[in-house]
């Protein structure tokens, strides 16, 4: 039976990075030297609502292959039953099992999964080594991700920087996300830390405060219905995120000797700190 079943929708896009750590473990830190099996060129768009879309195209060291890698994912909003990984039965396609997904991916979306699953393995056939233009899409079946969107996004990433050098978190998981209760009686709810990583390095964060009431703290201030301590909150938040991103820290510079709001906050980021492997 088990060779009767595939994933028919495996966690490609920006969780394919999982495939390339997976066989570049040959990481190996000696003396701070990290050795990387390959090289790569990626761009990230900061969509709306905690969205972002990625292309990914990474450059083996040995064989010189090249895997293209297109995905969303949301570093806001926590998985729902729309999102998870389908088993299929190979011989008649009918759907077997559902494994939830711990983050909402374009990918793992009921609606988005054939689509992401075309692109990749469209580009991944055509090995596109330079700028493209919409008619060479013209072979891809797609209604519900726009070409014109794939094919400026795809033509930044093959004019990007080569990375090549890896940030300091390289063997953490590329997307990952805590949560803490809040223990402050005056501020019910729950802090929320989701993080990206791009080769290595901190390339986006997102800190929420959820109330008791299911609001995310960033729609309240959205919505111009935040109150004053709300409003504060969301600037302290928002500082907190631009020096994490500089100084590739996982840390919160707020003191809590007269503040108990920021107390679980803190704790949060240091025990994320702490769980993150770092190559230092």
């Amino acid at each position: 039976m088990k060779n009767k079943v595939i994933a028919s929708v495996i966690l490609i896009g920006l969780f394919a990075v999982g495939f390339l750590v997976a066989n570049a473990q040959s990481v190996s830190a000696e003396q701070n030297d990290i050795k990387i099996t390959y090289t790569e060129k990626s761009i990230y768009d900061n969509k709306e609502d905690g969205w972002f879309y990625g292309f990914e195209i990474a450059y083996a060291k040995s064989d010189k292959t090249r895997s293209y890698i297109f995905d969303g994912f949301n570093l806001k909003y926590k998985e729902s039953d729309d999102y998870y990984i389908s088993y299929k039965n190979k011989e008649t396609g009918e759907e077997i099992q559902k494994i939830p997904s711990k983050y909402a991916t374009l990918s793992t979306s009921k609606e988005y999964r054939e689509e992401i699953k075309e692109i990749n393995k469209f580009f991944n056939k055509k090995q596109f080594d330079k700028t493209i233009s919409l008619s060479d899409l013209e072979e891809l079946n797609i209604a519900k991700i726009s070409k014109e969107y794939l094919v400026d996004l795809f033509n930044r990433t093959i004019n990007s920087e080569m990375k090549t050098i890896p940030g300091k978190y390289f063997e953490a998981p590329f997307l990952d996300k805590e949560t803490q209760v809040s223990s402050d009686e005056n501020v019910k709810g729950k802090w929320q830390v989701s993080y990206l990583l791009d080769y290595g390095k901190i390339h986006e964060i997102n800190i929420e405060f959820i109330d008791g009431n299911g609001n995310y703290l960033s729609d309240v201030e959205k919505n111009k219905s935040a109150s004053v301590t709300e409003k504060a909150m969301f600037d302290d938040v928002q500082e907190i995120e631009k020096s994490i991103i500089k100084s590739q820290k996982i840390e919160s510079n707020l003191a809590t000797e007269k503040n108990a709001t920021y107390s679980d906050l803190n704790k949060l980021l240091n025990n994320l700190s702490k769980k993150l492997i770092t190559n230092e």
